[in-house]
This record gives C-alpha cells, structure tokens and sequence, in this order.
C-alpha cells in the first residue's frame, strides 16, 4: 500500500513561534462548520488545539505527520 500525502493551507493571522501540526480534515471542518470567526490556541503539535468562537468551546486533538497514513 503506498502513502499518500495531501495539505491544504487557509490564510490567517498567526503570532508566535513556527508550528508544523496536521489534523484529521474530516474532524476539523466538522469542528469549525457552524463557526464565523475562529480563534485556535496552540501550544505545541502534540497538544490539543483549543478552538474558540463567540459561542462554542471545543478541542481536537492534532495527528502525528510523520507515520504513515493507511486507509
């Protein structure tokens, strides 16, 4: 089976250090679908993101980048 490696970028303000972290897409856009104007808290890419919106609180957890994906 080969590995495949998709990214995708969105713009954004950032402040702060450098930070390469990956997520599941499907549980990010389920995440921030019914939210405007997001604000996502890192403190490294092994810890949970904290993701804020006027109304909602949430985490999710990041996944690792460097083991191979297999679906």
């Amino acid at each position: 089976m080969k590995a495949i490696k998709l990214e995708d970028s969105i713009k954004c303000i950032t402040s702060g250090e450098y930070l390469d972290i990956g997520f599941n897409c499907r549980y990010l856009l389920e995440a921030i679908k019914d939210m405007n104007n997001i604000k996502m808290s890192f403190t490294s890419n092994v810890n949970p993101v904290i993701i804020e919106d006027v109304n909602k609180y949430l985490q999710l957890n990041p996944i690792s980048r460097y083991s191979p994906l297999v679906i």
